[in-house]
């Protein structure tokens, strides 16, 4: 965490200065020693300031994201409502003309015991008792997915994780873009933070194998960069949040790091 926030050298360069406090402290009124003191002590202010300013900056990601979370939140549901107000219509329809012909279907059946002409209704209204509620049975499952909406080229914060979009898309201050390209501590495959991202992403299905390509149309949808008719869905709406929650996580795992550095300069 301290490499990667350019921060390794003022640590050892305060670590160096205590300690020549500490070979000093015979002479701890000597105008050196005063001097040790006010260097510590400045060294000291400027890293507390610097972490502060890191945190602030990481904070100032995840409201970001939070941002985009919640409008996330809210499309879905409202898409959400729409989807199942349909539904909702759709059985009910369903019911009712099931009933109905049902309904006519057996009195033709009673009728037809006397008018033998009053058979072919009767079978008619048996047909359309059977279709009409199957029709919309199948119906139903196409609305199951949810109602369709124009998606509006508008890139969020996942752009400039996968390589699609700039800084200025989703604005990431320099120290959150070190934490998001440096490699963790103890990793196994050498991967930076960000590319675990996109490899957990491409595995998940959520965009394409070569989702940092701007061609890639799966990564366009849920980076928001391109602008399609009918393409903004339940579906696309919950892997967006999906996308925004892990790189939450992530982010937010730098003010643990920002924690464990705290002691260090007190």
């Amino acid at each position: 965490m301290a490499q990667q926030l350019k921060l390794f050298d003022q640590i050892g360069r305060l670590h160096a200065l205590m300690e020549k406090i500490s070979e000093a402290k015979a002479e701890s009124n000597s105008l050196e020693a005063l001097s040790l003191r006010q260097d510590v002590y400045e060294s000291k202010q400027k890293l507390t300031r610097r972490i502060l300013r890191t945190a602030l900056e990481a904070d100032y990601v995840v409201s970001a994201i939070d941002g985009e979370q919640n409008d996330t939140s809210r499309l879905t549901r409202l898409l959400a409502a729409n989807r199942d107000n349909a539904i909702l219509l759709n059985t009910v329809m369903t019911q009712l003309v099931n009933g109905v012909f049902w309904s006519l279907s057996g009195a033709f059946t009673m009728v037809s015991i006397d008018h033998i002409q009053a058979g072919n209704p009767d079978g008619i209204s048996s047909i359309i008792a059977g279709m009409i509620p199957a029709t919309l049975g199948l119906f139903s499952l196409y609305q199951a997915s949810g109602p369709h909406r124009k998606l509006i080229a508008h890139p969020n914060m996942l752009a400039p994780i996968i390589g699609v979009g700039t800084t200025d898309d989703g604005y990431y201050p320099e120290s959150v873009l070190a934490f998001l390209n440096g490699v963790p501590a103890g990793s196994t495959t050498g991967l930076s933070r960000k590319q675990e991202l996109v490899k957990a992403w491409t595995d998940a299905k959520y965009i394409g194998k070569n989702g940092s390509l701007p061609g890639d149309s799966k990564t366009a949808l849920v980076t928001g960069t391109t602008t399609k008719r009918w393409a903004l869905t339940l579906s696309l709406l919950q892997t967006r949040q999906a996308m925004l929650s892990d790189l939450r996580t992530v982010v937010c795992q730098m003010k643990r790091g920002l924690v464990e550095l705290m002691p260090l300069v007190e």
